[in-house]
């Protein structure tokens, strides 16, 4: 039983830290990317590459509709109790739904073409770039689903490889198009992107897809209807976020006016990149593992409760890093003018750490398909997200907004653990529970001496709590699994 935990420990560690490194190169990349584009083609070129690469991913998503999300759940659930042919037929299925799907996209990018061009550019002369975006669009739908199919085998690995590869190739052609071709390269770029992309994910698919497995499009649209009823309401529930972040620009830029919309939304940016990368991380391998033990409670909770304790002890101190050098960090990817988010950031980022422990009991309700429950939590936790925040900021500008943040997350813990309790009898346990209150007790310090600028030595003391916490997630996780040994381990 003590071999299976540290077991475990070692499958979440392990998957956690190598989509975190992905997710750190995926950062230095786009921050490489930035400043290049910035600066071979100026702002108006790197406003026009922005919108572009915002309505592909926005057409994308709609033509999606959620079965990259839903296709990952129906395989890893199938995995495990179906026999290779069935998986390879659900392998097929999903693979032809998302050409249908990148072929509506196809559709939707060429038809709205004149529309699109006269919305974003004021003039319908530029019909054409929509034209080949449409391309990129069809090229991006089958990477997402070369995607769900390797995170959904649990083939890990090969997906971060896939990723990894595809940033570092996709950055290093960028550069010759742009100092050649300067703002004329934009859409053959995104369209180069997209085709390395493609080709590398089906390189890594390929060990997984047998070709002899033939199935028509009227099959899998009639095998594949649960997976796109299910990821037609993920879907769906996507925009929520979305459009509670918006109703809150809006309110800002009434208030105060757009630059402090800027403001906001390089806050949500550091706040989703620079320090939400270990969330998105710990999703690649919880997801499917959730789902496949699903109908065991106590495998569930135990999963559960073993993700949080790795999730705090790998974020607090990163948390407890970004806090006290959020200034700097400010000041490297952006620019001093963006100091004021500070205080909004201080605030943020302490309420990070009760996202570490709500993310991983939130997923349990996806991973259970139960629509009913996370319709409605999504729609009021949503709600009540767009009332703090507009009564945050109302008071006290961005160090409400930051308030905002801490209370709502508190909020969202105390009501998922609550809902999860009782619907799917999930408890934490007693180790989970003190590896909380011992990070809590080091963010709740880092927080406080962040409002006395005036003591003494004070970077002294911010640094002696950083080296604590890491010294005690350090030593924590090295109980639970054998750190030194594990990345040395080599993939079975």
């Amino acid at each position: 039983m003590i071999l299976d935990n540290k077991n475990s420990y070692k499958t979440i560690l392990k998957s956690t830290s190598i989509f975190g490194s992905v997710q750190l190169v995926t950062i230095v990349t786009a921050i490489i990317k930035s400043k290049i584009i910035a600066t071979l083609i100026g702002s108006y070129g790197y406003g026009v590459y922005s919108v572009l690469l915002h309505t592909s991913d926005l057409i994308k998503q709609i033509s999606l509709v959620g079965i990259d999300v839903s296709g990952v759940r129906k395989i890893a659930e199938e995995n495990s109790i179906k026999s290779e042919n069935e998986v390879q037929h659900n392998i097929a299925v999903i693979s032809k739904l998302v050409l249908i799907s990148g072929f509506i996209g196809f559709l939707l990018a060429t038809t709205l073409s004149f529309f699109l061009s006269t919305i974003i550019f004021s003039s319908s002369s530029y019909w054409y770039l929509f034209f080949f975006l449409a391309v990129a669009i069809f090229l991006n739908c089958l990477t997402a689903g070369n995607n769900a199919i390797l995170q959904g085998s649990s083939k890990f690995s090969q997906l971060a490889k896939s990723n990894l590869i595809s940033n570092i190739i996709g950055l290093v052609l960028i550069i010759p198009f742009f100092y050649f071709f300067k703002i004329e390269a934009i859409i053959y770029v995104i369209i180069l992107t997209a085709l390395v992309n493609y080709f590398i994910s089906n390189y890594f698919l390929r060990f997984l897809f047998n070709p002899d497995v033939k199935i028509s499009f009227k099959s899998a649209i009639e095998s594949g209807e649960n997976i796109i009823k299910f990821g037609s309401l993920l879907m769906l529930l996507s925009f929520l976020p979305v459009l509670a972040n918006y109703i809150v620009q809006i309110f800002i830029g009434r208030i105060d006016g757009l630059n402090e919309v800027g403001l906001f939304n390089v806050g949500i940016v550091i706040l989703n990149t620079y320090v939400g990368f270990i969330f998105s991380a710990m999703s690649m391998e919880y997801y499917p593992r959730l789902v496949a033990q699903i109908s065991d409670f106590k495998k569930l909770s135990s999963s559960v409760n073993k993700q949080i304790e790795i999730s705090l002890l790998i974020i607090t101190p990163i948390l407890i890093l970004f806090s006290i050098f959020s200034a700097f960090f400010i000041k490297i990817f952006f620019s001093s003018a963006f100091i004021p988010l500070v205080p909004m950031l201080d605030w943020a980022i302490f309420a990070m750490l009760f996202k570490a422990v709500s993310f991983p009991i939130g997923y349990v309700f996806i991973a259970k398909a139960d629509s009913k429950v996370f319709v409605k939590t999504s729609l009021f936790f949503n709600f009540i997200f767009v009332i703090f925040c507009i009564t945050g900021y109302y008071l006290k500008g961005f160090d409400g907004l930051g308030c905002s943040f801490l209370i709502y997350y508190f909020i969202h813990l105390i009501g998922v653990y609550l809902i999860s309790s009782r619907r799917y009898h999930l408890k934490l346990v007693k180790s989970t529970l003190q590896i909380f209150f011992i990070n809590l007790l080091f963010c709740t310090t880092i927080f406080t001496l962040s409002f006395y600028s005036e003591i003494p030595f004070l970077l002294v003391l911010k640094s002696f709590v950083l080296v604590s916490s890491l010294i005690y997630s350090l030593v924590t996780l090295n109980k639970k699994v054998s750190i030194f040994s594990y990345f040395n381990r080599e993939e079975k």
